[in-house]
């Protein structure tokens, strides 16, 4: 079974077959989860109550052609996912499998979770979707996925087929978050995830995509928004790069902003995380990290 990270990615073509009956059996190891661990007194950041399996897969951005040509038109997706339930939470003290105890609650075994808890009444599980920075690999954010997936989110990582002398542009890019929410909703997932609520997000330019995207596909319940950038001297707007600042006026999807209390030193003042938040509705949040 492909599920490990080290797998080789599944090709499109002639082994698209293949892909879906990769895709299908996360779906299968998503689908057995059967009880939903209690979280009280957790502040996130320490891992989730649940176990992390992964997989790679290729497919083939059909909403994108004929914008994108070839090989372009590939998204290398990565998938993370909840499988086994490793612990929960009650209002105690946390025990470890050591004897060691910590605050948050208390670690017991899988199988005792599952004969304990009842079935689960969470499916289908939350989507998240993570849109790179420009040229960042998406391997950079895994540990956002992993931590997501720990908490019962299929997280899902993807890169594009560009480079800097052959980019995608901004509006092209977004129909990616599209395709991916698409591909997602097919019969080899079963049902299993919430793709009509689908939490977007985006770092840098990736910031900026998911914005785009969210705007034009009502799938995307949320946006997170991670030191995003907005067109600029470096990067002007023009056809394909439209400004995803001058429509927030009239965005009305929840939205959050994290920003850099360093990001100025690299992202031009015109277009950084302050002027999202400056033209943002009412429905916005705003989280400076100074440091």
């Amino acid at each position: 079974r492909e599920s490990a990270a080290e797998a080789a990615p599944v090709a499109v073509g002639g082994q698209a077959r293949r892909a879906q009956q990769v895709a299908g059996q996360a779906a299968k190891d998503v689908a057995a989860l059967e009880c939903v661990p209690t979280v009280l007194n957790s502040d996130f950041l320490d891992v989730g109550p649940y176990k992390v399996s992964n997989l790679k897969v290729e497919h083939t951005c059909s909403i994108c052609f004929p914008r994108c040509l070839g090989d372009q038109c590939i998204i290398r997706v990565h998938l993370y996912y909840p499988t086994s339930v490793l612990w929960t939470y009650s209002t105690t003290a946390r025990t470890t499998s050591s004897g060691s105890s910590g605050g948050g609650g208390v670690c017991i075994d899988s199988k005792a979770v599952a004969a304990a808890s009842p079935r689960n009444t969470g499916k289908p599980w939350p989507l998240a979707i993570f849109s790179s920075g420009f040229l960042v690999s998406s391997d950079q954010y895994r540990s956002y996925a992993e931590h997501l997936a720990s908490y019962g989110y299929v997280a899902v990582l993807y890169d594009k087929v560009e480079n800097l002398s052959s980019t995608i542009d901004d509006e092209t890019s977004s129909l990616f978050v599209s395709e991916i929410i698409n591909w997602l909703e097919s019969p080899a997932f079963q049902g299993g995830l919430q793709t009509e609520a689908v939490y977007a997000v985006g770092h840098s330019r990736g910031g900026k995509i998911s914005l785009l995207a969210a705007e034009n596909d009502k799938r995307i319940g949320a946006v997170c928004l991670v030191d995003p950038v907005d067109s600029n001297e470096y990067a002007p707007e023009g056809p394909g790069y439209p400004s995803a600042i001058k429509s927030l006026p009239t965005f009305s999807t929840p939205l959050a902003i994290i920003g850099g209390g360093h990001s100025e030193d690299c992202i031009p003042v015109q277009s950084n995380y302050k002027r999202f938040f400056e033209n943002a509705s009412s429905r916005a949040l705003l989280c400076n990290v100074k440091e």
